[in-house]
């Protein structure tokens, strides 16, 4: 797979929903590409350095582009 950790190294997917802070902890990912087909591997539970035993998760790139963009449109909105 063609990664794109050249660009970031890991994503943040799940933040405390009260304050947003990422000291609180998060969960992480790696993302990668290839073709058509996005793969979420090795999740992390930060604040513990800790790996957690799913994924990875693969995904079609044209309905992750959508759901990316419905995202971005409902944030707008607000």
């Amino acid at each position: 797979m063609m990664s794109i950790k050249s660009l970031y190294h890991r994503y943040p997917i799940l933040i405390c929903p009260q304050c947003g802070d990422l000291e609180c902890g998060y969960i992480s990912v790696a993302i990668d590409k290839e073709a058509d087909i996005v793969e979420w591997s090795n999740f992390y539970l930060e604040h513990n350095n800790q790996l957690l035993d799913i994924g990875p998760f693969h995904f079609g790139w044209d309905n992750y582009k959508s759901s990316i963009e419905k995202a971005y449109d409902i944030g707008r909105l607000r």
